[in-house]
This record gives C-alpha cells, sequence and structure tokens, in this order.
C-alpha cells in the first residue's frame, strides 16, 4: 500500500476556499431562491388573473352602457314622436276649424256666386266640375268671379278635410303631456291664405 503524502498547508487552504465559494453558490441557488422564485411567478399569476378580471368587468360595464345608450335613443325617438303627434292634433283641429269657418264663409255669401248665368253656390260647383272636366270651355267673364269663388271654396274645404285629417291618428301616437307642457295657441293663429287664379 501506497502511503498518502501529507497536503501542503497551501493546497488545504485553495481546497477549503474553494468549498467556501461552492457553499455560498449553493446558498444563492438554495431552497429560498427557488421559493422566492416560485412567490414571484404567483404573484405575477395573480395579477394577470386580475387583469383579465378588470378587462372581464369592463367590457360588462361596457355592453350595459351601449344598451342603455340605444334604450335612451329609442325613448327619445318614441318622445319626439309622441310631442309631434300632439302637436299634429291640436294643429289640425285648430286650422282644420279655421278652414272650415273660412269655407262656410266663403259658401254662405250669395253675392260671391252670382254672375251673368250663374245664381247659387250650386250653380257655381256645377259649372266649375264642368270647367274641370273640360278645361276649354269658354266660361262668360260676368261668370269668371263666381267660378274663381267657387274654387277658393273649394279649396278652403279641401284644406280643412285635410287638416282635420291631420288630427286623426292613430291611438298608439297619443300622448298624454304631464301638467305645465302645452302647444301655446299663438303658434297656430296665423295662417296664409293663397289667392288661386282660375283665369289662365
Amino acid at each position: 500500500m501506497q502511503k498518502q503524502l501529507p497536503l501542503p498547508e497551501a493546497t488545504m487552504k485553495e481546497k477549503q476556499e474553494k468549498i467556501e465559494e461552492l457553499k455560498k453558490m449553493f446558498r444563492n441557488h438554495s431552497y429560498h431562491g427557488i421559493r422566492d422564485a416560485q412567490r414571484q411567478y404567483d404573484e405575477a399569476m395573480n395579477k394577470h388573473k386580475q387583469l383579465e378580471d378588470n378587462i372581464t368587468a369592463l367590457k360588462g360595464t361596457l355592453s350595459e352602457l351601449e344598451k342603455k345608450k340605444e334604450s335612451d335613443a329609442k325613448e327619445a325617438l318614441t318622445k319626439a314622436s309622441e310631442l309631434i303627434s300632439a302637436m299634429g292634433d291640436k294643429i289640425g283641429e285648430h286650422l282644420g276649424d279655421k278652414y272650415k269657418s273660412v269655407a262656410k264663409e266663403i259658401a254662405d255669401d250669395i253675392k260671391n256666386f252670382q254672375g251673368k248665368t250663374i245664381r247659387s253656390y250650386d250653380d257655381a260647383m256645377a259649372s266649375l266640375n264642368k270647367i274641370l272636366s273640360n278645361p276649354a270651355m269658354k266660361v262668360n267673364q260676368a261668370d269668371k268671379d263666381a267660378l274663381v269663388n267657387a274654387w277658393k271654396s273649394l279649396n278652403a274645404s279641401d284644406t280643412a278635410s285635410k287638416l282635420d285629417n291631420l288630427e286623426l291618428t292613430p291611438p298608439s301616437w297619443t300622448v298624454k303631456f304631464p301638467a305645465g307642457i302645452f302647444v301655446p295657441a299663438s303658434a297656430c293663429t296665423k295662417i296664409r291664405v293663397y289667392r288661386h287664379s282660375a283665369e289662365s
């Protein structure tokens, strides 16, 4: 058997230093280091999950806001159509009555329908119907004024009936106004009557 030679002290010291270095390296990569890395990974995963939850919540909130926006838009359109319908009812009723009274005034004034051969409102309307069916028909100059007045009466009656129809809206369009909301009568009082000439 061979005898082992004793190692010099310098060599022993070098070996000891290497062992200490290895211990330090091992400590850096020890269980504690692995545990710290695992904890950092878990924290990162928790933050990731929290961000995903926040994104899901934001998507839900966005969806609710879009639904509310659609609902508000539909409600605004419905209220506007109800308001317009109610205003149409009031305006049609008011203007229809005005035009009916104008048509009645014209029809009741017997002087409006007296010409050379035309003696009454019925004669004027019959002559007007003949002229409408035969536009080339010759008309006596004295009867022209009676025919123009009959035409005005016809236009006023037609306008009155059209305005009356305006106030006949479907029941689903009617609206009950809360107290304090009204259509001012001044908005419905100005009526412009255009004169139609039958001389062409």
